[in-house]
């Protein structure tokens, strides 16, 4: 992190709406390494409109601003005391008082009269269908129904990674890209899907995430090791721990390393032959 960067970004934890900021993109990059930043929380600085996921369509990895066209619709908490608060409360009391008065009305009775008859008038072309007759389909239907499963889908993803179960947000990320790639109109949902998909991949498996660069043997030996989901680099040694993982051990005959987390060991070995 260089002490030349501006502070500009602001960043928001998705889920709590609260805000923090200003900090610099390193400031940023480093507190996503080390997990305290999930790709689903927000950044923003002055001049966008909305605010952007920090791993949103085309972001693949943070070593890159985001593009301030590339926003959700999600906007910088407005700030403001009593007096914004009243502009807010006067509209919605007006609003109750015509709706009362408007209730009581003579056309509100049409209305409602007239809605009664569509309900009843539906009623009966279903009895003509008949039980056991297929109903229409129409594309407007078919969208509608396109776009529950897709929010379905995606409910159950966010809340695979809240519970950092990556093996399942990863299959049901790749569901939702799945889905959404049979509409060119969701073709940004497909890319956020997909970024998911990979950072889910690379999340589950270490031996894919981490590679070993090299050695250098001193008094004690120091591996640098490469997380390839930021391309950030640790020089750590054995016992030392880099993003949420300990370095177990190192074997200097075949230049691969064991690394430890939650109980587990995990074997990782240079680029050339970390294929999988």
């Amino acid at each position: 992190m260089s002490d030349d960067e501006p502070r500009i970004w602001y960043v928001m934890v998705a889920g709590k709406g609260k805000q923090s900021g200003p900090f610099t993109w390193g400031e940023v990059r480093h507190w996503v390494a080390q997990g305290k930043l999930l790709p689903q929380d927000f950044c923003w600085k002055e001049g966008m409109e909305d605010w952007v996921p920090l791993f949103s369509s085309g972001i693949d990895t943070l070593g890159q601003a985001p593009r301030a066209e590339e926003t959700p619709e999600r906007k910088p908490a407005p700030r403001g005391g009593a007096k914004h608060a009243l502009r807010i409360a006067v509209p919605l009391v007006l609003l109750v008082l015509v709706g009362v008065v408007a209730i009581r009305s003579p056309l509100w009775a049409a209305f409602t009269g007239r809605f009664r008859e569509r309900v009843d008038e539906i009623i009966a072309e279903e009895a003509e269908v008949g039980p056991g007759s297929e109903k229409r389909r129409t594309p407007e239907r078919e969208q509608v129904d396109l776009e529950e499963e897709l929010a379905r889908l995606k409910r159950r993803a966010q809340a695979a990674v809240d519970a950092s179960d990556w093996r399942s947000a990863r299959r049901l990320w790749g569901d939702v890209a799945e889905k959404a790639g049979t509409d060119p109109a969701l073709a940004d949902e497909v890319k956020t899907a997909e970024a998911w998909v990979r950072w889910a991949d690379l999340t589950e498996r270490p031996r894919k995430r981490f590679t070993v660069l090299g050695v250098t043997i001193g008094a004690r030996t120091v591996v640098r090791i490469r997380d390839t989901r930021d391309q950030k680099e640790y020089g750590v040694r054995v016992g030392d721990e880099f993003s949420g993982y300990m370095l177990e051990s190192y074997d200097t005959a075949d230049k691969s390393a064991q690394i430890l987390s939650g109980g587990r060991s995990y074997r990782i070995e240079p680029p050339a032959r970390d294929q999988e």
